[in-house]
């Protein structure tokens, strides 16, 4: 999934943020002599998620999930569990752990910081805005991701305005899930809209715009809009031979079956199961420069057995390929073989 929030980025805010954060409950009214036992102790807490948070920028996960759990502790005993500081301890342990690959732990921790941020002033919201987006990370299915995203897309309206940055981050992994569930019609609006704010305001990779416009060839082919599915598909690649300086990008390979490294069946969906539907699915690919599927595009005539076969295109892994000695990425076809049990 593409435009994911950086986990390390969110540390390094919450960093920033911890000394206004401790002060909202501080030692204005506490005699000197308490007022400096009380600075003291949180400068150590301080400093100790410094550690915290060094560790993490070297992805030492392991080494600083103990120390973010002392944090959390001395937090919660000094500002209560309704602190944004203390929040803020449960978001840093949330990164750690979806980090670690401990999914049930992380969603813990969110889940916790997100209740704090959600009933704080506008620096808090912003934060929930990231918390929304790692659990939209999380989620199970595309539709508990999106209801995630458009929770956070609707903070991000309000907060920074419709047409920002912040927005399109939400815009792209929102299409993207409307996309496997089926939903056409709000993916392409959504991917659509990305395309326009990045247009107004260009900012991040020039890819995303690339892959977005991949997407929406798929899409406009679906829906029989052949002329506009191959307009979208030259503005792609005049995208990413712009960024690349005028070099050619981009591999063109008819099967890329043998490239693959990791290739998760897909599920039999129940509705094809009920009518016992099967045959193989060509599935259109554009897979990055690190091996990834950044765009895939079930081609059979069953709507059912074109969307399991592009979700499990996305968990496809193929070896890099290189042209001239650098990665490139190749467009291709995958197939899958679905029999009727």
């Amino acid at each position: 999934m593409l435009s994911q929030t950086s986990l390390l980025l969110s540390l390094s805010l919450l960093a920033a943020g911890a000394a206004h954060s401790a002060a909202q409950t501080g030692a204005p009214d506490l005699p000197p002599p308490e007022a400096a036992r009380a600075g003291a102790a949180q400068t150590g807490v301080d400093g100790l998620n410094a550690r915290v948070i060094a560790l993490a920028e070297e992805g030492k996960y392991t080494e600083a999930l103990p120390l973010a759990e002392q944090v959390l502790q001395l937090r919660t005993t000094a500002h209560g569990r309704e602190h944004v500081s203390t929040a803020d301890a449960h978001q840093n342990l949330g990164i750690i752990h979806q980090r670690l690959g401990n999914r049930g732990r992380a969603e813990s921790h969110y889940r916790r910081a997100l209740s704090v941020y959600e009933k704080g002033d506008e620096a808090a919201k912003v934060k929930a805005t990231v918390v929304l987006d790692n659990l939209a990370l999380l989620s199970d299915t595309p539709a508990a991701g999106v209801s995630l995203h458009e929770r956070s897309l609707a903070f991000k309206e309000s907060l920074f305005g419709p047409d920002s940055p912040e927005v399109s981050m939400s815009l792209f992994p929102l299409a993207h899930l409307h996309e496997l569930q089926g939903g056409e019609e709000k993916a392409e609006r959504l991917f659509r809209r990305f395309l326009e704010v990045r247009e107004r305001m260009p900012f991040g990779s020039p890819d995303d715009a690339g892959v977005a416009l991949f997407r929406l060839e798929c899409l406009a082919r679906k829906r029989g809009r052949g002329r506009e599915a191959a307009d979208f598909a030259a503005r792609a690649e005049e995208v990413f031979r712009s960024a690349a300086q005028g070099r050619d990008t981009l591999s063109r390979e008819d099967v890329i079956d043998g490239k693959i490294v990791s290739r998760p069946p897909p599920s039999y969906p129940a509705e094809a199961r009920r009518t016992r539907e099967s045959g193989v699915v060509p599935v259109r690919v554009l897979v990055g420069e690190t091996g990834t599927v950044l765009a895939a595009c079930g081609e059979s005539r069953s709507r059912a057995l074109n969307l399991a076969a592009e979700r499990a295109a996305y968990n496809a892994r193929f070896s890099p390929t290189l042209v001239g000695g650098q990665p490139v990425k190749v467009r291709g076809v995958i197939t899958y073989r679905f029999v009727a049990r």
